[in-house]
Formats: C-alpha cells, sequence, structure tokens
C-alpha cells in the first residue's frame, strides 16, 4: 500500500500544515476527516480503516450474544425498553433480570478487548505510521474546536443542556450515529426547507421548544432503528424524527424528575414556527459522512 505523501512530516510540519489551512474551510471535528484533510491519509484509505474497525468492533449486546449470556431475543427486549428509559444497555439488561452483574462484566472487558479506535484502524491497515499518528493526534487536539462548556447550574440551563446530550445518546443508540456537538450560538431565522425538521415543546420551569432538522439520508438511517418495514423515505423519515424527539423530551423528562425538577412534553410537529422575541441558541451535532444535524432550542 502506498504510504501518504506526508509520511516524513515532523511537528514543525504538522504545525505549518495546520497554519496554512484556509480561512473559511470546513473544520475537521472528525480525526478521520483532519488526517484526510491535511493529506496524511487518503479518503480510500480511511474508508479500508473505517471497514476494519466496523469489522471489529462489537455492540455490547452482540458481545453478551457472543459470549452465550444473551439470546437475539433477549437483545431485542432491551432495545426495545430503551425506548421507554434512558438507561444504558448494560443497566437496563441488569435491571430486567436478563444479565448477572457479573456477566454485565465479563461483556464489558470482552467488548473492550475488541475495540479498536480508527487510528489504530488506519495502522492496521499500512495507511499511517505510528510515530506519524501521533504526531497528529497531538496536533488534532489543538486544532479541533471544542465543545466543552461549563456545567450548567439555574433549571432552564439544566434543561437545555439535558435535550442536547439525551439527542447525542439516542442518536448512536437509534442509528450508530457518533456525534461532536458545536458551542451554543444565538438561534437563527429557522431550518433549511430542504431539511427535515420536527418539534416538540418541553413545558415546566418555563417552555422550551426543541427543534431538530436533519438532511433525508440520516433520517432513513434513523428510520431503520425506529420504524424497521416502511419503505416510503419520505414518510419514514419524517416520521422516525417523530419517534426520536418524542424519546428525547420523555427521556429528559425522566431525567429532570430525577434532579427534582417537573416538566411535561407536548406531542411532536412539523411546521417550524415564526420566532420573533423567543430567546434560545442552535447546537450542531456533527456526524461523520453526514451533514451536521440542528438543534434548536427556544424559550
Amino acid at each position: 500500500m502506498s504510504l501518504p505523501k506526508f509520511f516524513t512530516a515532523t511537528a514543525d510540519d504538522v504545525f505549518r500544515m495546520q497554519r496554512s489551512a484556509t480561512d473559511g474551510e470546513h473544520t475537521p471535528v472528525f480525526l478521520g476527516e483532519y488526517l484526510v484533510q491535511f493529506g496524511f491519509v487518503t479518503k480510500e484509505q480511511l474508508a479500508e480503516a473505517v471497514a476494519i474497525q466496523t469489522a471489529s468492533n462489537m455492540r455490547l449486546g452482540a458481545c453478551a450474544v457472543a459470549l452465550g449470556h444473551l439470546t437475539e431475543a433477549d437483545v431485542a427486549l432491551i432495545h426495545d425498553a430503551q425506548r421507554q428509559t434512558d438507561l444504558p444497555f448494560g443497566r437496563l439488561a441488569v435491571k430486567l433480570g436478563k444479565l448477572s452483574r457479573l456477566q454485565l462484566e465479563g461483556s464489558l472487558e470482552y467488548q473492550r478487548f475488541r475495540h479498536l479506535r480508527i487510528g489504530d484502524a488506519l495502522v492496521k491497515s499500512g495507511a499511517i505510521a505510528a510515530p506519524l499518528l501521533l504526531q497528529a493526534l497531538q496536533a488534532f487536539s489543538d486544532f479541533a474546536p471544542s465543545s466543552k462548556r461549563q456545567p450548567p447550574t439555574d433549571a432552564l440551563a439544566i434543561a437545555q443542556n439535558e435535550l442536547v446530550e439525551c439527542s447525542a445518546r439516542l442518536l448512536l443508540r437509534i442509528g450508530n450515529l457518533r456525534t461532536k456537538s458545536s458551542p451554543w450560538e444565538p438561534i437563527d431565522s429557522g431550518p433549511n426547507p430542504k431539511l427535515y425538521t420536527t418539534g416538540i415543546e418541553l413545558i415546566g420551569t418555563a417552555k422550551l421548544g426543541l427543534w431538530m432538522s436533519m438532511a433525508p439520508q440520516t433520517a432513513t438511517v434513523l428510520a431503520k432503528g425506529l420504524l424497521p418495514g416502511f419503505d416510503d423515505p419520505h414518510l419514514v423519515g419524517h416520521d422516525a424524527m417523530d419517534e426520536l424527539v418524542n424519546m428525547i423530551c420523555g427521556h429528559t423528562v425522566a431525567a429532570l424528575e430525577s434532579r427534582g425538577q417537573q416538566w411535561k412534553n407536548s406531542p411532536p410537529r412539523r411546521a417550524w414556527p415564526e420566532l420573533r422575541s423567543e430567546n434560545g441558541g442552535i447546537v450542531l451535532l456533527f456526524v461523520l459522512d453526514h451533514p451536521a444535524i440542528e438543534l434548536r432550542i427556544v424559550c
């Protein structure tokens, strides 16, 4: 396999490559994107590494099945139960009596043993040498935009933050869509009409509106996990988003109740309202190989 053109790059070379990035160019938020954009690997090499990673990594349920602790029917039952609660798969399996704590620990250890990070997969495929990867990892950590936020303290901010975090958890759980969030930005005029959009209200200490917008192809990925068996892409995409925002708010309400806050949610709706004097913010959830998912939270 051919080596990337920056195979002999030094730390100084990496720094110069970053500084030479043009203004307005897409800022990579995932390591794979970064390595391709700055010439460490090609798109084809990254795709090969992703295939290796996908073949190696297993979900926790699959690990438990491989060890003989669960059946496929057990896994389906636990996944179905997750629609009603925001508990992680392992904790819910124990709560339902499907796994003992010892079996859960064994399944987690098996999952950790098999887990392959994208950088390791690139080294394994021969796309990049390990020393250069270490340099690139350090450079990426300095270059990538930070999404870290101070923990919220007031009731409204806690609810807003929980909506974003719950959205990210469910996107991963249902569609295997791993996301990274941008910092909060002021609310804008609304989503692009080419995107699928669904909204829902959370009513309690105040009134919050959660509006999620995503590309049709991303909604179709979610539909495979939420609405299997349907074949109308347009209908399935919108219906999957309705189901998703309903789950997000339901799980958020449960999480806030554990903090002593009382909220309730309304039915989903798809018509973006005319926002004139309402306050709020927008967070982008970046997804590899998909357009960013837009979360607008208005109050």
